[in-house]
């Protein structure tokens, strides 16, 4: 049974197939679903094969001459209408590249700032074994050893935190797909495969190999007489230092990128979850009916269906009122018809006002706490009538009459295959019925028994939590019709929080990206003074000794990271001030270049970078001159 009627299977698709949407069964076009006199069934996409040696251009342009050939024939109905061609596989990926794209940018970016970590660290190391490879170059240690050793050396490293990295994920991976929704990010096969975790073991193997046998390969070219003899240690110190500085800047400015990125999708996540809907979302539930056409063949027997089971599911404990709607806001989207004034018809049909329309039962509205601002709502006790009723929201109201009361006008309706005239009844408030981050469009709802539809969704107010009431809903419409089942029950909670999914999975990924930034950054950092005090012990016990305070010496190196982080702080602001502008379709009522975001991250940044220089600044301030002059 199918919708209530009797469906005959003659197919079976393997396990595991998908085609655009989560759909588990394929029905044929029914009668009636076709438009075939009015042509106005547009809504329909099609998917074909070309032929062997046929380009996309050369197919798009054999449509494009039939396309307007039809509208030429039929212009009512065709006009400005024609069919684009596009690769199915870009089909399938359109809604989610962006959101796609954006993870894969954040996790570049995380690469990059962990590769000028580890150099850093490496290159540091390097320079302080130049003695120990030159002793060992002095003993016939010829270069191609000393290279082998240090490969050998980070290839171990390399293998030791790929494979605990590795470990790590297989340890992870339930909290974070469970925490994750990747489904709604278009990703169907989640978990860690076989290819995907030696793609990652390569990876860290490759980047601990490159950036750290290359700094430790220039140490070994050191001359073994002139590093002994301490000839060359100023100046290769001095470039070292540089190199060094500038990797803690780039670390630095990738950070604040990311930073940047993950404040302004935070901040659009955080004003999507405070938009005023138009109905009230909590404790209501709704689960979607379908009878049969053929055992409710007429529409009086069907709203008396639907009547009755409203009263029964209202008369049960716990429910504060029930309705029903043939298209629940938010999760069924789009069904625009156009309207106008009865006394000002427009040109053509489609020059009308686009309404989204519904078709509700008495009680939907103040089930759905959507005002009443005018007229009444539609009642059981309206008789079917020649003119029947309608009512509309208030942005459709000021579009149709602008500063007059609707109430009673009679407007007509052109559901792309006739006109209807109604009259209008009643004006309540405006609601956001498709997304949650587009603003509310006119809306008009018919009464169930105007237009008596078979599918329709209950909406159920509770008193409380309504997830209990589940069971006995469901009893309630069994009773009535054994044969109709409950389906796609859910909390209108949850439909709102799965709408804005993704850009929840985007900022707080993000977050966490840029988290893990701004700690290697600051290890980089850290690491970076932490070397600079250690080979300049010497220098600073002659300054102490000279007179220098410990505060001179704790601002000497303050002032060298700060400076590391300054660069590094320009340069990300610049970067994030062009990067950005990538996020604007996943950002919402935030601009691209919001200066809250860009200060609070700069000031953020520098304050942590002020922190990460004290212990080495301290550290420096206890040196004891003595034991550092005779530490040569």
């Amino acid at each position: 049974m199918v919708e209530g009627s009797p469906t005959t299977v003659v197919g079976v698709m393997p396990a595991g197939f998908r085609f655009r949407n989560d759909t588990d069964l394929w029905t044929p076009v029914r009668p009636g679903q076709l438009d075939t006199e009015a042509r106005r069934s547009h809504s329909w996409q099609v998917v074909g094969r070309l032929r062997d040696g046929v380009s996309l251009e050369h197919a798009q342009s054999q449509i494009d001459v039939i396309s307007a050939q039809i509208a030429e024939e039929f212009p009512e109905s065709h006009q400005g209408k024609g069919m684009g061609f596009i690769p199915l596989s870009e089909a399938f990926s359109e809604d989610y590249r962006p959101s796609l794209l954006v993870l894969m940018g954040a996790t570049a970016l995380l690469l990059l700032i962990a590769c000028g970590n580890v150099a850093g660290l490496l290159a540091a190391r390097a320079t302080s074994r130049r003695v120990e490879l030159s002793v060992r170059a002095a003993l016939g240690a010829g270069r191609a050893t000393l290279a082998r050793q240090l490969f050998v050396e980070s290839l171990l490293l390399a293998g030791i935190a790929g494979l605990g990295g590795v470990l790590l994920a297989l340890w992870i991976q339930r909290i974070v797909l469970s925490a994750f929704p990747l489904d709604l990010l278009g990703i169907h096969q989640v978990g860690l495969s076989g290819p995907m975790l030696t793609a990652a073991l390569g990876v860290s193997m490759a980047t601990a190999i490159l950036f750290g046998v290359g700094p430790a390969f220039f140490a070994s070219q050191a001359d073994p007489a002139d590093e002994l003899g301490g000839g060359r240690r100023a100046s290769s110190g001095a470039r070292g230092a540089k190199a060094r500085g500038g990797l803690v800047v780039a670390q630095v400015a990738l950070s604040v990128v990311l930073l940047t990125g993950a404040g302004l999708l935070i901040q659009s996540f955080v004003r999507l979850q405070a938009v005023e809907m138009g109905f009230r979302t909590e404790n209501l539930i709704t689960a979607s009916l379908a009878i049969s056409p053929n055992e409710y063949p007429e529409g009086e027997v069907r709203s008396l269906f639907f009547h009755g089971v409203r009263e029964d599911v209202e008369a049960l404990p716990g429910v504060v009122s029930a309705s029903f709607i043939d298209m629940v806001p938010v999760r069924h989207r789009y069904r625009n018809w156009f309207v106008w004034d009865s006394n000002s018809p427009p040109e053509g049909d489609a020059d009308g006002l686009s309404t989204y329309s519904r078709t509700v039962l008495p009680g939907y509205f103040e089930t759905m706490g959507i005002p009443l601002l005018r007229g009444r709502d539609h009642a059981l006790e309206d008789e079917p009538r020649s003119t029947p009723y309608l009512v509309i929201s208030e942005s459709a109201a000021d579009a149709l009459f602008p500063g007059q009361d609707p109430v009673g006008r009679l407007v007509t309706v052109f559901n792309g295959r006739g006109n209807n005239e109604y009259e209008v009844l009643g004006v309540v408030g405006d609601i956001r019925a498709n997304f949650v981050s587009t603003e509310a469009s006119p809306a008009m709802y018919f009464n169930h028994r105007t237009r008596s539809a078979t599918t329709m969704n209950l909406m159920v107010r509770a008193q409380g939590d309504p997830s209990g009431l589940v069971g006995s809903i469901r009893e309630a419409v069994l009773t009535r019709d054994p044969n109709v089942p409950l389906a796609d029950v859910s909390m209108m909670t949850e439909i709102l929080s799965e709408s804005i999914s993704q850009t929840l999975i985007l900022s707080v990924a993000t977050a966490l990206f840029a988290i893990t930034a701004l700690l290697l950054s600051l290890t980089g950092l850290y690491a970076v003074l932490a070397f600079y005090v250690a080979r300049r012990t010497q220098e600073i016990g002659i300054r102490v000794a000279l007179g220098a305070t410990s505060r001179n010496v704790q601002r000497m190196v303050m002032s060298r990271g700060l400076v590391l982080v300054g660069g590094g702080l320009v340069l990300g602001l610049g970067g994030a001030f062009a990067s950005t502008r990538l996020l604007q379709n996943q950002l919402y009522q935030v601009g691209t270049t919001d200066p809250w975001t860009f200060g609070g991250v700069a000031a953020g940044f520098l304050l942590v970078g002020m922190m990460a220089c004290l212990v080495p600044g301290r550290r420096a301030a206890r040196v004891d001159p003595v034991r550092a002059i005779q530490v040569e």
